[in-house]
């Protein structure tokens, strides 16, 4: 809250002001004080005009809306959501982007009571996270979040200022293929443009609009075509610079802790399904609800223990150093290492627990660590939400550098190690976002094969006798031989409603224990023949 009010002090020509909260002394409602202006910019679509009227008009407008976009990024902030509704006039003339409509506006699409049928603009890519409960839950959505998913609003908020149809630039997930809706739109585009002066912005919307983010261009070229299509050739002098929107980490008000403030129950429809805020939000920690979805700060506390206490035969310390959740453990070379959200690996010594290093170098959030120890040497594996794998080499001078890193190749949207293991035969398994597992040696660190059967992301594995187990967020146990990584069976209920994700896999002699979201055990006795 205090970010955005110190940005909208510094963008006050861009976005209505917000001047601070205020909460009665009886009521528990916690209210957001802004500037507000009438009347905002969707009954303009209805307005008739002429071609050079509308072409200007639509001109303004959207270099003004650029305006406003390329200035919250530049404060680290994107949005997430839009609606034509956000955004008002004040008295000159002048669209404002009102910040107070977009927070009740993301409210509603967390809840799931804004939808697309009431002009809610939601990128693909954010209707994936929040369709993830999962990941809902975790505030994992590092790498994922990032401006591209507002030049994408800046696309659909650029096709109802052209046709004067709001809906159908909300229309992308209700009826019909992505495909489907994007030719729809670049065709009623082109009917608009082409023959007036602005017709290179049907190109340029095309673009935002595309379906994989990597491929949208940044918001400058949005403003610079619309700019160049009013403009003499050549007349760039007071365009944007090009590190307006440098910034590398952001802060997502769709994804935010504000946004998920509410009391409705999740609404499913045709149009999104969202995760209910009631039951995910129970398992968020104090650092979950400080972070508000977003990148962590980089610098670590000083590591310390609490004095030994003893109470029976118990004993216990309290060791501190890491700014986010702790993900991972693992055991070696003398050392306790512990991975985090905060993208660091720190190692302990066991002798007296205090701290001895931090390890640096994952770009995303660190979620799972292995440690093999053997008589030649100790390794450190760690995997990352970006599909990173990172070796460390253990010893008494613990090296600052990774001995070794990679990264795994699947789609954008489904990146993410989740799990390792290692084996005796020299073999390292990942579990990864892509419902796949990964063999990988440990002596040339080179792909060996890859195993699929899964329907959805693999969360744990485990090796014991000679066997991998793997279980997966579609409820399902599979094992698979480790001489030739070939699959040897498959564990799951058909039961319907009875799938629930598996969280962990433990195995002694011929029983294989695994636990699952709904609270459940199992215990399987494998019958080896």
């Amino acid at each position: 809250m205090l970010d955005l009010v110190a940005a909208s002090t510094r963008l006050a020509r861009r976005v209505c002001r917000v001047y601070g909260a205020w909460m009665g002394p009886v009521a528990a409602t916690l209210w957001l004080v802004s500037e507000r202006y009438t009347p905002g910019v969707p009954p303009l679509l209805n307005e008739r005009s002429d071609e050079l009227e509308t072409v200007a008009r639509i001109g303004a407008f959207g270099m003004e809306v650029c305006e406003a976009l390329m200035g919250l990024h530049g404060e680290g902030l994107v949005l997430g959501c839009l609606r034509l509704d956000c955004f008002s006039l004040d008295h000159f003339g002048r669209c404002l982007l009102d910040l107070n409509e977009v927070l009740a506006l993301c409210r509603g699409v967390r809840a799931g009571v804004c939808l697309s049928k009431d002009g809610a603009l939601v990128a693909p890519e954010m209707v994936a996270i929040l369709r993830d409960a999962t990941r809902m839950r975790s505030h994992d959505f590092d790498g994922l979040i990032g401006r591209n998913s507002d030049v994408w609003l800046m696309g659909c908020i650029l096709v109802a200022l052209v046709t004067g149809d709001e809906r159908l630039a909300a229309g992308w997930n209700t009826v019909g293929s992505y495909d489907d809706w994007q030719k729809e739109v670049l065709t009623r585009l082109d009917a608009a443009l082409v023959g007036t002066q602005l017709e290179p912005l049907a190109a340029t919307t095309a673009l935002c609009l595309s379906y994989e983010p990597e491929s949208r261009p940044e918001i400058a070229d949005v403003w610079k075509c619309i700019r160049g299509s009013q403009m003499k050739p050549g007349a760039d002098a007071l365009a944007p610079a090009d590190d307006i929107v440098a910034q590398k980490s952001f802060r997502c008000l769709l994804l935010g802790e504000l946004s998920s403030m509410c009391s409705a129950q999740a609404v499913e429809s045709d149009d999104i399904v969202q995760p209910s805020q009631d039951s995910d939000d129970k398992s968020s920690t104090p650092d979950d609800e400080n972070n508000c979805g977003c990148s962590n700060d980089e610098s670590v506390s000083t590591a310390g223990t609490d004095e030994p206490q003893r109470n029976g035969v118990f004993k216990s310390s309290t060791l501190l150093a890491h700014r986010d959740c702790v993900t991972g453990l693992a055991i070696g070379g003398g050392f306790l290492f512990s991975s985090s959200y905060d993208k660091t690996i720190n190692v302990w010594s066991l002798q007296d627990f205090s701290h001895v290093q931090t390890l640096k170098g994952h770009e995303h959030k660190i979620t799972a660590i292995v440690v093999i120890d053997n008589d030649n040497q100790s390794l450190c594996i760690s995997g990352d939400s970006g599909s990173g794998i990172f070796v460390w080499r253990v010893g008494t001078s613990l090296k600052q550098e990774p001995l070794n890193k990679w990264y795994e190749t699947n789609d954008w949207i489904y990146r993410g190690v989740h799990c390792l293991a290692v084996s005796g035969t020299g073999h390292l398994y990942t579990g990864s976002r892509d419902k796949s597992i990964k063999a990988w040696s440990l002596e040339d660190y080179s792909l060996r094969c890859t195993m699929t059967g899964h329907k959805s992301t693999v969360s744990c594995l485990a090796v014991a006798s000679g066997i991998l187990y793997s279980g997966s967020w579609d409820g399902s146990i599979r094992s698979w031989w480790l001489t030739d990584h070939s699959p040897l069976s498959v564990l799951e209920d058909d039961a319907p409603g009875s799938i629930a994700p598996v969280l962990s896999i433990s195995t002694e002699a011929n029983f294989v224990v695994s636990s699952y979201e709904n609270g459940c055990l199992k215990v399987s006795l494998y019958l080896n023949h």
